[in-house]
This record gives C-alpha cells, sequence and structure tokens, in this order.
C-alpha cells in the first residue's frame, strides 16, 4: 500500500495550481484589455438580423482587436456582410451584427467569443466571453414576404449601442423586424439610426 503524505504547503501549492490553471481559461497571458457582452441572450428569426453589443475597456484608444466566433450553425455570420474575417473592435461599445439565413437552423446555440490582442504577434494575449444565441423559427405565411400583405417601415435612433438594443426589444415585442443598422454623423455627433418593417396590421 503507497500512502501519500500532504503538508500545509504542498496543498496550498497545488490550490494555487488549479486556481491559476482555472483563470486561463478566461484569459491567457495578461491581456491589457477588459471585454463584456450585452445581452447574454441575443435572439434572432430565421432570416433576419439582430445585434449584441461588444464592450471592451482599454488605456489605449487606438488598439484593435480580432474577433473569432465558434459554435453559430450553417447559416449565421457575424458582422456587416461582406466584411472580411476578421472582424475588428476598439476601445468602448462595439455594436456586432448577427445575419441569419432563411433556412438556418431553429433553436439555442452556445457561441463562444474570443477576443485576440494581435499588437505583439501572438495568439497568447485574449479574452474568451460566451453567450446564447436564440435562432427563432419563422411561419411559412411570414417567409411568404410581401405575397402576405404589404409592409409597413418605422426607424429608431440612439445615442449609444445600449440604447438601440432596447429599442429594438421594444420594437421586436411589436413584431417589427430589424433591417439594417447604420452609425452616422449628424450635427457633429454621432448616432444609431436602425430601420425596421413589418406586416401592416
Amino acid at each position: 500500500m503507497i500512502r501519500i503524505r500532504l503538508c500545509a504547503t504542498s496543498i496550498v501549492v497545488f490550490v494555487l495550481f488549479i486556481a491559476g490553471l482555472t483563470s486561463r481559461l478566461a484569459a491567457q497571458g495578461h491581456p491589457d484589455f477588459k471585454a463584456g457582452i450585452q445581452p447574454e441572450i441575443v435572439a434572432i428569426s430565421q432570416g433576419g438580423i439582430s445585434s449584441f453589443t461588444l464592450d471592451i475597456d482599454t488605456p489605449f484608444p487606438s488598439k484593435q482587436l480580432d474577433l473569432v466566433f465558434v459554435g453559430a450553425p450553417a447559416g449565421v455570420t457575424f458582422g456587416p456582410i461582406g466584411a472580411p474575417p476578421p472582424l475588428k473592435a476598439g476601445l468602448g461599445q462595439n455594436l456586432i451584427e448577427i445575419h441569419a439565413a432563411p433556412n438556418v437552423s431553429a433553436g439555442s446555440f452556445p457561441i463562444y467569443l474570443t477576443v485576440y490582442d494581435h499588437t505583439t504577434g501572438s495568439n497568447d494575449l485574449y479574452r474568451a466571453l460566451n453567450f446564447v444565441l436564440r435562432i427563432q423559427p419563422v411561419s411559412r405565411s411570414a417567409q411568404a414576404g410581401p405575397a402576405a400583405g404589404p409592409w409597413e417601415y418605422t426607424v429608431a435612433t440612439a445615442t449609444s449601442p445600449q440604447e438601440l438594443v432596447n429599442k429594438a426589444n421594444q420594437l421586436g415585442s411589436e413584431r417589427w423586424e430589424l433591417i439594417n443598422t447604420s452609425h452616422i454623423l449628424t450635427d457633429n455627433r454621432y448616432q444609431w439610426v436602425a430601420f425596421f418593417k413589418r406586416l401592416k396590421q
């Protein structure tokens, strides 16, 4: 029989090792930025567009970070349509678009987002985030589009991505569908503009 005797020092070293291993699951190396996602559950309809906010906190305003997404089903893309990978993000609130193809699988999917800092020329500095993408099925009558009836349109404006998300959620509860978002300069200040449509009531 082999007996193992652990002294107090061995236990402390072991605990510190486990704590260090766990922390590396969320942050590799010592990245000089913090990252967070709002909301943690993002809803989108088949054939629709949605978005979430990626908050980046860093003392370096010019820092550019690369975003890598894993876990989305085929037919889901992140960022503007046609934008070459990898998707970029910078200091502050970044509104990230999500596009779903009409035939994408419905359901809830855990999405893993890795935010890389490539300023050092390596992949050792990153933050790991996750959220849930909830893809809602669309009925055949809704997929029929204009043949089911005429559309009506509306526009929402906001001074921050979070304000725009709040307005989009409110309009979504009234059956408005997001068409597109833009970030424009008006009267020497930037604002977010979103376009929505729905079948006339």
